[in-house]
């Protein structure tokens, strides 16, 4: 459903329009969140390892697991920003 349809719903019952700026950006937004699930999946099984060593505390853990999807994020959006 587009935006312009989902505003026109909104009108009907009477509801606030969307902004089709503010709403385009957000859709934006969750489509490359969602590409990224998928792409950390993919890989995942080949980097688990970095983050699952049980001899090291839980924290120390997360933290590697965070910077490791910081890392794969900005490997994405590189990919993305160098496509013709």
């Amino acid at each position: 459903m587009t935006i312009d349809e989902r505003n026109e719903l909104r009108k009907q019952s009477g509801l606030p329009l969307l902004s089709v700026e503010r709403e385009t950006l957000r859709l934006e937004t969750v489509q490359q969140q969602t590409e990224f699930e998928n792409y950390f999946k993919l890989g995942r099984s080949e980097i688990r390892h970095l983050w699952s060593d049980r001899s090291r505390g839980f924290l120390t853990n997360m933290a590697i697991y965070n910077a490791v999807r910081k890392a794969l994020w900005q490997e994405m959006q590189q990919a993305h920003s160098s496509r013709p």
